[in-house]
C-alpha cells in the first residue's frame, strides 16, 4: 500500500514538472491532493485542492476541498426560490394546485390534503410549533394525483398577508420528519429547516422498470423571510440515506442504518456549513456538490 502511495504521489509530481498547460497541472494537482488524503495528510491535500481550483474550476475539487476545510464556498450554492402566494388559505392554495396538475396530466383526479404514506422507521412532524415572526404557522402537507401511492409534499407558510407554498417533488413517497428553527446572528432572518423522508425505488440496470432496492432519503430545505416580506425556500438537499426496512413478522424492527451523512450546522456570520458526517478520509464522495459553506441571500 504506502508503495502504490509513493508511485501515485510520483507520478502527479512529474507530470506537474513536465507540463506548464494549466488545465494538465490542475489534474495533475488533484491527484496529488488524492495521494496526500490517502497518505493522510490533510495540509497537503488542502494546498494542492486549492493550488488546483487557481487554474481550473472544477466541482470535484471543490468538494473534496470542502470535505476537509467546510469554510470552501460550495460548488453548488443555495439559491432560495420566492414561495407562490399570497393566498387566501391552504384549501386556496391546494385549489391552485389542482388547477395546475390538471392542466398538466389532463386528468381531474387530484386530491389535497391527504394522509401521509407511513414508512417503517420514520416519525411524523408536519407543523412548527411555535413559528418565529412574522410567520404565524409553518407546515407540510401532502396530495396526491391519479396515483395514489404516490403523494406530493407541499410547504406552507403563513404570514400576515395570507399563506405561501412551494411543493417537493418525491420518487415514490414523502413525509415530513422535523420542522426546527435555527437562528442567526442579529439582522438576519432566522431560518427553517424542513426535513423530508423520501422513499426511493431504483430499478435495475437492464430494467430501469424493475423496482429494486429500496431506500430513504432524508432531504432538508431551508426556509426564510428575506426584505421583500415573502418567503422563500432552497432547493432540497440530500442529508443522508438509509436502505428501507423489509417487512418481517418474526422480528421487530431495526433502526435505521444511515449513511453518506451530511451535518447542518451555522458559522458566526450566519452562513450555512454543510458537512460531511461519519465520513473516512479519503473515501469515496457522493451528494457531494453541496459540501461546504454556503451564503444564502433572501431577498
Amino acid at each position: 500500500m504506502k508503495g502504490d502511495l509513493k508511485l501515485a504521489r510520483s507520478a502527479a509530481d512529474t507530470a506537474l514538472a513536465k507540463t506548464t498547460v494549466p488545465n494538465l497541472r490542475a489534474a495533475a494537482l488533484y491527484n496529488q491532493g488524492r495521494s496526500c488524503e490517502a497518505a493522510k495528510d490533510t495540509k497537503g491535500a488542502m494546498d494542492a485542492y486549492r493550488r488546483s481550483l487557481k487554474l481550473r474550476q472544477s466541482d470535484e475539487v471543490t468538494s473534496r476541498l470542502a470535505a476537509l476545510d467546510p469554510a470552501t464556498p460550495a460548488a453548488h450554492p443555495l439559491k432560495p426560490q420566492q414561495l407562490a402566494g399570497p393566498f387566501a388559505s391552504e384549501a386556496a392554495y391546494c385549489k391552485r394546485e389542482m388547477e395546475e396538475y390538471v392542466r398538466r396530466m389532463k386528468t381531474p383526479e387530484f386530491h389535497c390534503p391527504v394522509d401521509f404514506e407511513e414508512m417503517e422507521g420514520i416519525k411524523l412532524q408536519s407543523s412548527l410549533a411555535a413559528p418565529p415572526a412574522p410567520f404565524k404557522a409553518v407546515k407540510v402537507l401532502s396530495s396526491s394525483g391519479q396515483d395514489l401511492s404516490v403523494n406530493v409534499c407541499h410547504i406552507l407558510m403563513q404570514t400576515p398577508a395570507g399563506w405561501y407554498g412551494t411543493s417537493i417533488e418525491s420518487y415514490s413517497g414523502c413525509v415530513p420528519t422535523g420542522l426546527t428553527i435555527l437562528p442567526r446572528p442579529t439582522g438576519l432572518p432566522p431560518l427553517i429547516q424542513v426535513r423530508l423522508a423520501m422513499s426511493v425505488l431504483i430499478g435495475s440496470e437492464d430494467n430501469p422498470a424493475a423496482r429494486q432496492h429500496p431506500f430513504y432519503v432524508d432531504m432538508a430545505v431551508l426556509c426564510a423571510i428575506g426584505p421583500s416580506g415573502k418567503p422563500a425556500c432552497t432547493e432540497s438537499l440530500s442529508v443522508a440515506r438509509a436502505h428501507q426496512p423489509r417487512p418481517s413478522q418474526e422480528e421487530p424492527p431495526k433502526p435505521l442504518d444511515w449513511f453518506d451523512r451530511r451535518r447542518l450546522s451555522l458559522d458566526a456570520s450566519g452562513a450555512v456549513r454543510v458537512e460531511v458526517d461519519g465520513w473516512q478520509f479519503g473515501d469515496e464522495l457522493t451528494e457531494s456538490r453541496f459540501l461546504g459553506t454556503h451564503r444564502i441571500a433572501f431577498r
